[in-house]
C-alpha cells in the first residue's frame, strides 16, 4: 500500500509537465522534435503568450520549457516572438532549475522557420 502511495504522488506531481497537449512544431539540427503545449495558448490583444518544449542537447540529458510570446499584430507587416522564461527538466519530469530571459528583444518570425509554424497555432489568423 505504501509503494502504491508513493508511486501515485510521483505521478500527481510529475503530471504538470506530462499533462498537456503537446503537438510537434519543429525540430532541431539532430531531427529532434520541438514540441507546443497547445493548451498553454492564452491570447489577449494581439498577442499570444505559449510555451515550447525543447529536446535534450545531448542524448538522455535536460530538456527545456520555454515561456514565450507571440506579437500577432505584426508590426511592419511581420510576427514578432520572443523567450521571456526558461525552465530545465530532468528526463523523469523533475525541475532542474528555472530563470527570466533578461534580454527583452523581439525576434522577427521568418516565413518556413519553426516560430512560423508556431504562429499559425497561437495567433488567430495570418496577418497579410
Amino acid at each position: 500500500m505504501k509503494k502504491l502511495f508513493i508511486a501515485l504522488a510521483l505521478l500527481i506531481f510529475a503530471t504538470p509537465v506530462l499533462a498537456e497537449t503537446w503537438i510537434e512544431v519543429g525540430w532541431d539540427r539532430n531531427r529532434n522534435s520541438i514540441m507546443l503545449d497547445t493548451d498553454s495558448i492564452k491570447r489577449s490583444n494581439g498577442t499570444a503568450f505559449y510555451n515550447v518544449k525543447l529536446p535534450p542537447i545531448k542524448e538522455g540529458g535536460e530538456f527545456a520549457i520555454v515561456g514565450s510570446t507571440m506579437d500577432c499584430a505584426g508590426h511592419s507587416g511581420r510576427r514578432w516572438h520572443k523567450a521571456l522564461e526558461f525552465t530545465t527538466y530532468r528526463q523523469d519530469g523533475i525541475q532542474l532549475d528555472h530563470w527570466y530571459n533578461p534580454k527583452d528583444e523581439w525576434q522577427p518570425v521568418y516565413p518556413g522557420s519553426t516560430a512560423y509554424t508556431i504562429s499559425d497555432f497561437v495567433c488567430p489568423r495570418r496577418v497579410k
